[in-house]
């Protein structure tokens, strides 16, 4: 799977937040979780009323409308936060939280639901020049109404 080198800006995004822990397989349960509170429906739904998404203040829709930040990672104990929100630039809704993806280069992987898995393993994996930054997912809609994903990852300077 190929993947381009990219400048990305400064962006503050505001959505709820949980800690992972990655030896587990929790993420498979708390990451859907935080989709849900977000968007009160399952992840690639529309938002609901109950969606605490209707919260965020001054909502940025383009280029992208949702992330999903994967950061603060703690090798030590194989943890990680995961932040599923919107990039905003209002308060933060009590129980969320305010992650800032830094500006920088970052490899962009665009993909599709059936090559995603092959993009994080080779993130992961041991010759990828990661930079422990962060790791995202951008989600945004095409001309079609399809949603279409791209993840990024920092890299080493």
């Amino acid at each position: 799977m190929e993947y381009t080198l990219v400048e990305f800006p400064e962006t503050r995004v505001v959505g709820m937040c949980d800690r992972i822990e990655s030896t587990t397989g929790e993420c498979s349960l708390k990451i859907p979780n935080l989709w849900r509170a977000m968007l009160g429906a399952p992840m690639g739904q529309p938002a609901t009323p109950e969606g605490r998404v209707n919260e965020i203040a001054g909502r940025a829709q383009e280029p992208y409308d949702f992330y999903a930040i994967y950061c603060n990672y703690d090798y030590a104990v194989w943890e990680y936060d995961a932040v599923v929100g919107c990039a905003a630039d209002g308060a933060v809704p009590e129980g969320m939280v305010a992650f800032t993806i830094p500006a920088g280069t970052y490899a962009r992987f665009d993909v599709t639901p059936d090559t995603m898995n092959a993009a994080w393993d080779i993130i992961y994996g041991p010759d990828f020049p990661r930079g422990d930054v962060a790791d995202f997912e951008a989600y945004s809609i095409d001309a079609d109404g399809n949603r279409i994903c791209t993840i990024f990852s920092s890299v080493r300077s």
